[in-house]
């Protein structure tokens, strides 16, 4: 009997499973039904859960032909990839316009569906001031040598090692270490791509005192 119910749904054009499409259509029917207003508790628990099924079995390339539609933080949906992952809420963005993604939706999900995360948005922001170590060409020089030419083109003659020092006294430190970290670290797992340029090394320079 069971078997006879099977194929009978076949035959009226059943699938085995759901395609990735057929996910997304969920959600826009939901969309649709809700005619952009917030969700219900249980529409907003589905939805979550479709986009996780979307996250586990589609491809980064498979999900930029897929239109993704994900709940904003007041529960009405809206395309994925104009919402932001707010990470960071002590960031303040400056002109931030945007919407953030409901809090329900997992970070590693929200993440890996390309949703914005706020301190990526943020360190762009940074970097677009003229930052002096986010030049999107990389450092091309040896640091030593680095170093030796930021000595050489500083203006003025105090040296700058004697500046800080200077600086550390003025705000009462007493303690100052400079540490050369040779380190380079992995750039799999960085805010953006003009983050892998400050992945070191780098010259720190510590004091014991808040800097005011």
């Amino acid at each position: 009997v069971e078997d006879r119910q099977f194929r009978l749904m076949l035959s009226l054009g059943a699938k085995l499973e759901c395609s990735d499409e057929d996910l997304t259509n969920v959600i826009q029917e939901i969309s649709e039904l809700c005619k952009n207003d917030c969700l219900s508790v249980d529409y907003l628990e589905k939805v979550v859960a479709i986009l996780g099924l979307i996250e586990k079995r589609t491809s980064k390339e498979k999900r930029k032909e897929l239109k993704i539609l994900a709940p904003d933080e007041e529960g009405i949906l809206k395309d994925i990839t104009k919402l932001y992952y707010n990470d960071a809420a002590w960031i303040k963005m400056t002109g931030f316009t945007g919407s953030y993604i409901h809090k329900s939706v997992p970070r590693d999900v929200a993440e890996s569906l390309e949703v914005i995360l706020v301190k990526s948005k943020a360190l762009e922001q940074f970097l677009a001031q003229d930052f002096p170590f986010g030049d999107p060409f990389g450092q091309k020089e040896e640091l030593t040598t680095r170093i030796k030419n930021i000595l050489d083109e500083y203006s003025g003659n105090i040296d700058i090692f004697k500046e800080m020092i200077q600086n550390a006294d003025d705000a009462g430190a007493s303690v100052i270490q400079f540490i050369l970290d040779e380190r380079k670290h992995g750039t799999d797992r960085i805010f953006n791509a003009n983050s892998k340029h400050i992945q070191g090394p780098s010259l720190n320079v510590y004091n014991d005192k808040k800097f005011e």
